[in-house]
């Protein structure tokens, strides 16, 4: 016996209620200029030029890759011009080659750091950053995790947590013992 397909039913669509809206008030003259102001200020702010702690995309000069980046410093070239470099920190450096000078024209901001941060002298750490840390026993670079920065002393000494604890589970090194794996901030 042949089937017989089943008569469509009729379905009426329901329009959603409309609900009025009051319309937005419009902005304070006042304070859309400063909103305006400060945009214009941080556009402005140093032209189209990079500030140390600006955090961005770069591209490496080894592989051509983009990585994501912090600046530390403008280190030369003509101010404004293609040839201005910038050296920056990568956030997953090789182990070699924890800071590395870009051209501007190969670097893209990602977003402002703090404005008034000074230069960096070095690659920037914080506590939960992936390190290679000197053992002093052996004189090799092992996987680590910064724990703690005590800046309290004449020198800073940087606490690190061994990935592979065999005889110690923590060590205190001095800043040239301790290089970036992988930023986490």
């Amino acid at each position: 016996e042949p089937k017989v397909a089943a008569k469509p039913t009729a379905k009426t669509a329901v329009e959603p209620k409309k609900e009025s809206k009051a319309p937005e008030p419009e902005p304070e003259p006042a304070k859309l200029e400063k909103k305006e102001e400060k945009v214009e200020e941080e556009a402005a702010d140093d032209g189209n030029a990079f500030r140390p702690g600006d955090y961005v995309k770069a591209r490496y000069h080894r592989d051509n890759s983009v990585s994501e980046a912090i600046i530390l410093y403008r280190k030369g070239g003509r101010e404004g011009a293609d040839q201005e470099i910038y050296d920056v920190s990568w956030d997953q450096p090789e182990e070699g080659e924890q800071i590395t000078s870009v051209l501007v024209n190969r670097i893209q901001l990602i977003r402002r750091g703090k404005k008034g941060t000074p230069e960096y002298d070095n690659v920037p750490l914080k506590p939960g950053d992936l390190v290679w840390a000197l053992y002093l026993e052996d004189q090799k670079w092992y996987d680590a995790v910064l724990e703690k920065i005590d800046e309290s002393g004449k020198t800073p000494m940087y606490t690190v947590k061994w990935d592979d604890p065999d005889p110690d589970t923590h060590s205190t090194l001095v800043r040239r013992d301790v290089k970036l794996r992988l930023r986490t901030w």
